[in-house]
């Protein structure tokens, strides 16, 4: 059973390693960054992240949004809407059964001593989400809201050690 509990705490830390990177939410706990092209000019960006404050979901969202801008071929973007939320994930382990005993006889009579164990764990993962809602600009405008897409890729990719 100890075997049973330990494995089930190293699937937990590997779901919150998941969300502690950089990366795409295509893993089983549905980590990291997704987006969505809602129009031409417009996507709408999340991450996901286990055992990480929301502020660093917020700068990952802006990353990912960043790289979206540049991979288009352009600059400047804009946020339009911004969210931030909690998720949470209900997970289950079942449990084993594990039957020991001992028996012991005398003539034609026999006596068994057992003990019988089953036990799963129950549990929930709770971690914070940031989306964002950004435009493509073709062009610089002088608002205070157009971002440069290569400064906040290249400042955030350094705060947080991530590969760009």
């Amino acid at each position: 059973m100890k075997q049973i509990v330990f494995l089930a705490f190293l699937v937990i830390l590997a779901g919150c390693a998941i969300g502690r990177s950089y990366h795409n939410a295509d893993n089983m706990w549905k980590l990291g960054y997704t987006d969505t092209q809602l129009n031409e000019s417009v996507y709408r960006v999340s991450y996901a992240g286990c055992g990480i404050p929301q502020s660093e979901c917020d700068d990952f969202a802006i990353m990912r949004a960043s790289e979206i801008v540049k991979d288009k071929g352009y600059q400047y973007f804009r946020i339009l809407t911004e969210k931030q939320s909690a998720h949470s994930e209900s997970f289950y382990v079942p449990g084993s059964t594990y039957t020991a005993g001992t028996v012991s006889g005398y003539g034609n009579v026999a006596q068994m001593n057992a003990t019988s164990y089953s036990s799963g764990i129950m549990g929930t993962a709770n971690y914070p989400v940031s989306t964002i809602t950004i435009e493509i600009l073709k062009e610089k405008e002088d608002a205070l809201d157009t971002l440069d897409a290569e400064i906040i890729c290249s400042s955030l990719a350094q705060k947080h050690g991530v590969d760009n």
